[in-house]
């Protein structure tokens, strides 16, 4: 939302096409999406989704697909991004986690680099130490970290930014 505000022209694809929930966080249905474009059941036109912020679209995850992999991990996926480049300044994908499945792996070559979305009190540094290495394996350029799933009000204390206070002072 704050690319697309810059006045960029930005399209979020979900890639999670097994469990993708972006179509819920715009208010869009689930299909037709990158799913059914990639197995040829859709027309790009038919797939891509205005939300209600200037300058953002999305392509909701599609039908739930028998062979999720391999559609991320195909041809036409390299040449439906090659398509879209064309269309928008920023292509934002959202692919599940690493450490379950190999989809945002394939993705790797395809992209300028990863965003590594980590949430609180949730993925374990384990799990963070696992993802880098998969990810520099696969020679990804990692442009950094978004902690997802923050709590802000916790008891008597506060989360504000980087610092911690408490409400009793």
């Amino acid at each position: 939302i704050t690319i697309a505000q810059t006045g960029a022209r930005v399209l979020l694809i979900d890639c999670d096409l097994r469990k993708g929930k972006l179509h819920s966080f715009f208010r869009l249905k689930h299909r037709p999406g990158v799913s059914d474009v990639l197995s040829g059941m859709t027309l790009l036109k038919n797939a891509v989704q205005k939300t209600k912020y200037n300058n953002l679209h999305v392509m909701t995850l599609g039908s739930l697909a028998p062979n999720p992999t391999e559609l991320i991990a195909g041809v036409k996926m390299e040449e439906l991004l090659k398509t879209l480049e064309m269309e928008y300044d920023y292509i934002i994908m959202d692919t599940p986690p690493v450490n379950v499945v190999s989809d945002s792996l394939s993705l790797i070559k395809l992209v300028d680099g990863v965003v590594i979305v980590v949430r609180e009190r949730s993925t374990t540094h384990p799990n963070i130490v696992s993802t880098i290495e998969q990810f520099r394996f696969a020679e990804a350029r990692i442009l950094g970290f978004v902690i997802n799933g923050v709590a802000f009000n916790q008891g008597n204390k506060s989360k504000t930014h980087y610092y911690y206070y408490n409400q009793s002072m």
